[in-house]
C-alpha cells in the first residue's frame, strides 16, 4: 500500500518518512505540539523543522469563502450534507459538533476550520470523488475533517487509530 503524501488534521499536517512512519510536519496556528501528542491516536515523529503550518495566501481565502465554485469540486447544495448542514448553520438552526473537547465552537468556526481541510485537500491534490482516509479517535477533529472532506467533494473513511 502506498501512503499519502501527507495528512492534514485540523490541528496539524503530517507527512512520511523513509520507513513510512508519521511526521509531524507543522502545527497550524493556535495549536501545539503537545497538544498534537495528546490528542493524536497514533504515534509519530516529530521534525527537526516543525513549525508552524503557513496560513492561507488570500486566493485560499477567496476559494474558501466561495464553497460553490464547481471547477474546485466542491460538493455544496442542498442534496448533500455538508451542504444541508451550511444552510442550516446559516438558518442559526444548527449546532457546532464540538463538544467532545469541552468546548463548543460556533458556528462560524465549524464552518471556517472544515473549509480550511477543504482547501488544504485540494492543495494536496484531492479533487472531487477521491477517497480520504480520517485516522482520528472520535473527536472534535474528526468531525472538522469529515465534514471538510465532504466540502472538498471527497469521500470520507473513518479509521480508528491504534
Amino acid at each position: 500500500m502506498v501512503a499519502p503524501p501527507s495528512i492534514i488534521t485540523p490541528l496539524c499536517v503530517f507527512t512520511f518518512g523513509p520507513d513510512r512512519r508519521a511526521v509531524l510536519s507543522s502545527v497550524h496556528p493556535g495549536a501545539t505540539i503537545d497538544e498534537v501528542v495528546e490528542r493524536t491516536g497514533f504515534t509519530f515523529e516529530i521534525s527537526d523543522t516543525c513549525g508552524e503550518t503557513p496560513g492561507p495566501t488570500p486566493r485560499e481565502l477567496e476559494i474558501a469563502e466561495d464553497a460553490d465554485r464547481p471547477q474546485r469540486g466542491l460538493a455544496v447544495n442542498a442534496q448533500t450534507v455538508p451542504g444541508r448542514l451550511l444552510e442550516l448553520a446559516e438558518q442559526g438552526r444548527c449546532v457546532a459538533p464540538a463538544q467532545a473537547s469541552g468546548r463548543l465552537l460556533s458556528r462560524e468556526q465549524v464552518i471556517q476550520r472544515a473549509s480550511g481541510v477543504a482547501a488544504q485537500l485540494h492543495d494536496h491534490g484531492v479533487t472531487a470523488g477521491d477517497p480520504v482516509v480520517i485516522m482520528l479517535p472520535n473527536s472534535e477533529e474528526f468531525v472538522l475533517s469529515w465534514f471538510g472532506v465532504a466540502l472538498a467533494g471527497a469521500g470520507a473513511s473513518a479509521g480508528q487509530p491504534g
